[in-house]
């Protein structure tokens, strides 16, 4: 198969760690639960890399595993990503019986997986997770930014992926 190289850059987005950290910026907490806290800063990060870069978005959050594309949408909305972005979801391998040498699944052989499975090569991949297995055997066009799950999407952080965006 011959697949065509298109001009369309793809965010591989986990949620957890990200934009959901245990640390609050800012005062502003978009969505709250007993679970779950999204502070403002943080989203408004992602959906300015976004908009600024034209991304569409996959999500390789664990909340994919419960959630259907659909439902991931309307999470979006309620926490003020930018739902129409999201446009997949990577495959929970572990339900499909896939195991690496270890016996473990890495989030980097999902993210490797949904890339062999589209119909084009991406201009450039970014995958931003607080998990260091989402790194791990990634493509060439891919670049992975590991957040802290108390802190997230910082701003040295953000300014390394409008660098490896900008191009």
């Amino acid at each position: 198969m011959n697949y065509k190289i298109e001009n369309r850059k793809l965010l591989f987005l986990d949620m957890d760690g990200v934009i959901n950290c245990t640390f609050k910026i800012s005062e502003e907490i978009v969505f709250k639960n007993e679970s779950y806290a999204f502070d403002k800063i943080l989203v408004n990060r992602i959906n300015l890399l976004v908009n600024r870069f034209n991304l569409s978005i996959i999500s390789s959050s664990s909340w994919r595993i419960n959630l259907s594309l659909f439902d991931l949408k309307n999470v979006f909305n309620l926490i003020g990503l930018e739902s129409n972005k999201l446009i997949n979801i990577t495959p929970n391998l572990k339900s499909l019986g896939g195991w690496n040498d270890s016996g473990e699944i890495t989030r980097g052989q999902e993210i490797r997986n949904f890339l062999f499975s589209i119909d084009y090569i991406p201009k450039r991949c970014l995958i931003l997770d607080d998990r260091q297995d989402a790194g791990a055997g990634l493509p060439k066009n891919c670049y992975f930014i590991q957040t802290n799950n108390k802190y997230g999407l910082t701003k040295k952080l953000n300014k390394k992926c409008e660098e490896i965006l900008r191009f």
